[in-house]
C-alpha cells in the first residue's frame, strides 16, 4: 500500500512542471518539503532503538526561537512498533537531483514557509496526507534521498 502511495506521488511531481508560486490544492495528499542544513534548520538523531531510528528535523519559521514558531518533522525507521514486527519500514528512496529542478514549484522549502507564516504553514501540513522529506544532508553524488516524514506537533497551551 505504502509504495503504490509512493509510486502514485511520485509520477503526480514528475509529470507536474508548472512554473506558478507554490500551492496545494485541497485534493493534493503529498508534500515535499526541502530540507536543506543551515542556520535556520537542524536535525536530532535518536538511536536509543536500534531497530527503530528516529530523526527529528526542525524548521524556525520567525526570526527569533520560540517553540511555537518552529515546524518539527519526525522520521522513524518504521512508523509504530506493529510495523516493525511486520518489518514494514516507512517509504524511503533516491532520485536524480533534477527532482528539485524540475519539481521547484511544488516543493515547499524555508523561504516559502517564511512568507506563508508558521500558522498558514502549520494547517497546511496538517491537512496533507503524506510528506516527503527531501534530505541533502544525506544525499550522495547525484542523489537525493526521500523519506516520509509525520509533523510532531506537542499542541498549544
Amino acid at each position: 500500500m505504502k509504495i503504490k502511495i509512493l509510486l502514485g506521488a511520485f509520477l503526480l511531481l514528475s509529470l507536474t512542471s508548472c512554473k506558478t508560486k507554490f500551492s496545494i490544492s485541497d485534493d493534493d495528499n503529498v508534500l515535499f518539503v526541502l530540507f536543506e542544513p543551515s542556520k535556520s534548520m537542524g536535525t536530532r538523531n535518536d538511536s536509543s532503538h536500534q531497530k527503530n531510528k528516529m530523526q527529528m528535523y526542525w524548521f524556525e519559521i520567525n526570526a527569533y526561537v520560540h517553540y511555537s514558531d518552529q515546524i518539527i518533522l519526525r522520521y522513524k525507521t518504521y512508523q509504530d512498533f506493529d510495523e516493525l514486527e511486520r518489518n514494514n519500514p516507512v517509504p524511503k528512496f533516491h532520485v536524480d537531483r533534477r527532482f528539485i529542478k524540475n519539481n521547484k514549484p511544488r516543493i515547499l522549502t524555508l523561504e516559502k514557509m517564511k512568507e506563508m507564516g508558521y500558522q498558514e504553514t502549520l494547517v497546511l501540513f496538517k491537512k496533507t496526507k503524506h510528506v516527503f522529506l527531501i534530505d541533502e544532508k544525506e544525499s550522495m553524488e547525484n542523489l537525493l534521498s526521500i523519506k516520509e516524514v509525520f509533523l510532531f506537533d506537542i499542541g498549544e497551551e
